[in-house]
């Protein structure tokens, strides 16, 4: 199957994106452009201002009108926060922000059975945490993995992608810096009492 993705939006949504591309081509699936023919399209969508969703809206009905014999799937903030606007779009395919891998099974699914399917979930309610596939420039891991800190990393829809597991003691050692060398500096001393040494701010 050939299958075109679109990407909205923040790093996170970069990076799920490439760890679709990935699995579908383990599945023997082709990635091919955008503008061209494809048996599938994916819009991986943006909410974060009403300019992300009116341009989410956009591309769905672009790639509806010129290629309305393909299935044509969404995912992303927009779907997640917005599922009754996108239901209303008539498209074939609706998940929201968590388990990328299911979504391109049901992303089978639907072309095999040519059928409508929904898969959206509470994202607060989410026990698992997915480690996505993809890796970015010099290889290095998605900056905010699904589920992001607080609910959204920077540029995110907030409350749309759940919680984040707090990381066990060798991530949190990997993102400390190593102890400084050699000898600590001096205090300076600043008006006081009997000339007392104070600190700089910040210590």
């Amino acid at each position: 199957m050939k299958v075109a993705i679109y990407t909205l939006g923040c790093k996170v949504n970069q990076y799920e994106t490439q760890a679709m591309e990935q699995e579908l081509r383990a599945r023997g699936h082709e990635i091919v452009p955008f503008t061209g023919e494809a048996d599938a399209y994916i819009v991986n969508t943006c909410s974060v201002t009403a300019v992300s969703d009116q341009k989410s809206r956009q591309v769905i009905h672009g790639v509806q009108r010129k290629h309305p014999a393909a299935v044509v799937a969404v995912c992303g903030c927009y779907a997640q926060t917005h599922v009754d606007d996108v239901r209303k779009l008539g498209v074939d395919l609706i998940a929201g922000t968590g388990d990328r891998t299911g979504f391109l099974r049901l992303l089978e699914e639907t072309a095999a059975e040519k059928r409508h399917i929904e898969a959206i979930d509470q994202p607060f309610e989410r026990r698992g945490f997915q480690v996505l596939a993809a890796r970015g420039p010099g290889g290095r891991p998605p900056p905010y993995p699904e589920g992001s800190p607080g609910g959204g990393g920077p540029g995110e829809t907030p409350g749309c992608r759940g919680r984040t597991p707090a990381p066990g003691p060798a991530p949190l050692r990997a993102r400390c810096p190593p102890p400084a060398r050699g000898r600590p500096p001096r205090p300076v001393r600043s008006a006081g009492p009997k000339g007392s040494a104070r600190p700089k701010p910040g210590w």
